[in-house]
């Protein structure tokens, strides 16, 4: 169509994108961007710093037709929230994702490998434990380290150890690092009658 696009994004960790247009001549088409299903409140498209006020629903495409000229620009938004993402066949085991991105707790290094086995060392994996329903209550951003969040002293590693803070960040900063992407999630009566099972 004799057009090129050029992307500009500070993706993954930051929420903006923005296509710039180049073409011989103006002409006639129409751009179809997807508005994830992920995106959060504040999504927004801008052509050449105008908002596009008629925003199709999550999970589909947004068709910009138009006479396109050389230097026009869209501009997108695309905010990140947290939410919960539980496994097929039990809710209780979830991962937590940051918009599209998983995320993960750092458990620690990676143990060394020798002739294709890995060493001895035990790796307990947190459980959740809180009676909050809503990740912004016992899950924040850490405001010393962009993209990395941590627990509020909810993570239970066996009935005796003390709660602990769980840190998680994009799984995948995570190279040569024990890590877990899924966890339990108990309410505090369910944990009673699982460490007592245990």
């Amino acid at each position: 169509a004799g057009a090129t696009l050029a992307m500009e994004t500070n993706f993954p960790e930051g929420e903006t994108a923005t296509l710039k247009l180049t073409l011989k001549a103006a002409k006639q088409f129409t751009l179809a961007l997807r508005r994830p299903s992920w995106a959060g409140d504040g999504f927004t498209v801008k052509i050449n710093g105008n908002a596009i006020k008629q925003l199709s629903a999550p999970g589909t495409y947004i068709e910009l037709k138009r006479k396109w000229k050389s230097g026009d620009a869209v501009a997108l938004t695309l905010p990140k929230t947290l939410r919960l993402e539980p496994l097929p066949d039990n809710s209780r085991v979830t991962a937590i994702m940051w918009g599209p991105l998983a995320l993960a707790a750092d458990l620690g290094p990676e143990s060394e490998r020798r002739r294709g086995r890995t060493g001895g060392q035990s790796i307990s994996i947190p459980s959740f434990v809180t009676a909050e329903s809503s990740l912004s209550a016992w899950i924040k951003a850490a405001t010393d380290k962009p993209g990395v969040f941590r627990t509020d002293s909810i993570g239970r590693v066996n009935h005796s150890a003390p709660e602990q803070s769980v840190e998680l960040m994009p799984f995948y900063r995570l190279h040569r690092r024990t890590y877990s992407v899924y966890f339990d999630l108990f309410t505090p009566a369910e944990w009673e009658k699982k460490a007592a099972a245990l």
